[in-house]
């Protein structure tokens, strides 16, 4: 059971105290919906609590006919999807992108790219060509992961090329920068 399905549990624990009527379930469901931030979660919180009201509401139903507990099983069910129909006009999920870069990572390569400029400076290899090409890579985030890799790996092989540094140094600057980033691991190993 996940945090979210917890956390409908006891939802429907303390709407069993109050009174039910149109304006206390909307409030509950409100003030509830308040510690979620992501419309994600609120969307999840609300399909978990409504599929769970339903149960109850039709175990209800078989034991018992006639009573106003249904009537409230139908006022909760009421709100509930409203509430869920008015946050998903305004949502639009969106699968996370494993070639995106997070945070984590591009700080990790940012600090990696600052200790191969420093090494390479120890190695008085600090051609200022090198500190431009390798400094150019910090603003290319937005490429994803591969194409970022991608241009890494031209850089690296043009500076080869002009004999600016060598190949068995490319390869560890590469190789060191590929430690960085999850998911392209199995990318790198058939490219440089």
């Amino acid at each position: 059971m996940n945090l979210i399905e917890r956390e409908v549990e006891d939802f429907i624990f303390e709407l069993r105290a109050i009174t039910v009527s149109l304006s206390n379930i909307k409030n509950e469901i409100s003030s509830k919906l308040l510690d979620f931030n992501r419309d994600s979660d609120k969307l999840e919180f609300l399909s978990v609590a409504r599929k769970n009201i339903s149960e109850e509401r039709i175990k209800h139903e078989k034991q018992c006919t006639g009573c106003s507990k249904s009537q409230d099983y139908e006022t909760i069910l009421f709100c509930l999807e409203q509430e869920y129909d008015d946050i998903k006009k305004y949502f639009k999920y969106e699968v996370p992108d494993e070639n995106q870069f997070s945070t984590l990572e591009e700080i990790n390569i940012i600090t990696k790219l600052n200790e191969v400029l420093e090494n390479l400076s120890e190695l008085r290899m600090g051609q200022e060509v090198i500190f431009n090409e390798i400094d150019d890579l910090k603003q290319h985030f937005n490429l994803g992961k591969k194409n970022w890799f991608d241009l890494l790996k031209g850089k690296l092989i043009s500076l080869c090329a002009e004999k600016v540094i060598e190949e068995a140094i490319a390869k560890k600057v590469y190789n060191s920068l590929a430690k960085e980033v999850s998911s392209i691991t199995n990318y790198i190993e058939t490219q440089l």
